[in-house]
């Protein structure tokens, strides 16, 4: 970004205090922040937002050295370090970090309300669904007549399938229909982020998009509708997704699921493997990495890796549905019953598992040479 700045002082105070009041800051701004910090040392909250943007970037030696030349004696230090722990999977230090904010007395209501939205981020990331809504409720109690809040919390419970897409789509339509088009928080990110990918929200992602061209999620959810019309159009947004941000796992994970759903399975196998060398325990990379393997008829190995899924999330019903129908494909019918059996006791009526059930005994009973009786009239 080619910007000439003035030389006069107050001219360069008064672009650095604007600049440090964006909330959040503009990655697009990044050589602008760079060039008023060279200018003026007038405005040392500046260093913070660049930290911030370092940060949302996952370039954390940048944030941090960001954060050392703010120095500053604010608690948005300790949000920025407790943030920045997290990032770094030193969870004990953020959420160490985040309480030790709540109970300071002294803690202002923007600092405890952001402190526990930082800590119900980290329930969320550990599936503790229950406790991440319970903070929530804090948060609307400490923020009354902020409808904000409400969007978050619908977010939250959607992730964690305590409310149908259909409620939360209706707060999300009830929020856009109360509220002009450029306003938008981190929450409405967050919700529209975390419900499935729709053609009818196309311009809702352009314009969350222009309003911040660095959220990877909406990107995401945009390229996802594309691969609905495009699919090769669709892939190639997803690569050239992931040279532009290669240190974030998400955009990984959006480039397998639609290589693998549009048959591109090498291109799927590459960034699944991608993300197991960073994190050999990363649950989505091992089910798409399981789901190549089964497609590439590579059963054995789809087997060990399905197995290792469920030691990870044994009360996942779709993961648990995918490794049965491994067995089916692996010849084993009876086996497959078996499981479905024992999987029955253990969670509620699924139709999807019922039909997995009667489509296994169909198999079986065309195989002895009988027709099902449901099949004879």
């Amino acid at each position: 970004m080619a910007v000439t700045l003035p030389e006069n002082p107050t001219q360069l105070r008064y672009i650095a205090s604007s600049l440090s009041k964006l909330d959040p800051p503009d990655t697009e701004l990044v050589p602008f922040y760079q060039d008023v910090l060279a200018a003026t040392s007038a405005e040392p909250f500046l260093h913070y937002r660049l930290g911030q943007i370092y940060l949302q970037q996952n370039k954390l030696e940048l944030a941090q050295e960001q954060l050392r030349l703010y120095a500053g004696d604010d608690p948005a230090v300790l949000l920025f370090q407790a943030e920045q722990a997290r990032r770094q999977d030193d969870i004990d230090t953020s959420i160490a970090i985040y309480q030790q904010l709540i109970n300071d007395p002294t803690s202002n209501n923007e600092v405890v309300t952001g402190s526990l939205q930082g800590l119900a981020g980290i329930y969320q990331g550990q599936g503790r669904y229950a406790e991440a809504l319970e903070l929530y409720e804090e948060i609307i109690a400490l923020n009354p007549g902020n409808d904000t809040k409400i969007l978050g919390q619908t977010s939250l419970a959607y992730q964690g399938k305590f409310i149908s897409v259909e409620t939360a789509e209706s707060v999300l339509d009830q929020w856009l229909a109360s509220h002009p088009a450029n306003e938008n928080p981190p929450e409405l990110y967050s919700l529209v982020g975390a419900l499935p990918a729709d053609p009818a929200r196309s311009d809702l992602y352009q314009s969350l998009l222009v309003a911040n061209p660095g959220s990877l999620v909406i990107r995401q959810r945009q390229i996802q509708v594309l691969a609905m019309s495009d699919p090769d159009a669709a892939n190639e947004a997803a690569a050239q997704l992931v040279a532009d941000n290669p240190d974030a796992p998400e955009v990984y994970l959006l480039q397998g699921q639609i290589a693998q759903d549009t048959g591109k399975l090498t291109t799927a196998e590459r960034a699944y493997e991608t993300l197991l060398e960073r994190n050999p325990e990363q649950f989505d990379a091992i089910v798409g990495l399981a789901g190549v393997r089964f497609r590439q008829l590579r059963y054995q190995e789809a087997r060990r890796l399905y197995d290792q899924a469920i030691a990870i999330a044994p009360d996942d019903l779709n993961l648990r549905q995918a490794s049965i129908s491994l067995t089916v494909a692996q010849d084993r019918p009876l086996q497959a019953l078996e499981e479905i059996n024992a999987l029955q006791s253990r969670v509620p009526a699924s139709v999807g598992l019922e039909r997995q059930e009667r489509l296994i005994k169909e198999g079986l009973l065309l195989h002895r040479g009988f027709q099902p009786v449901w099949e004879r009239y």
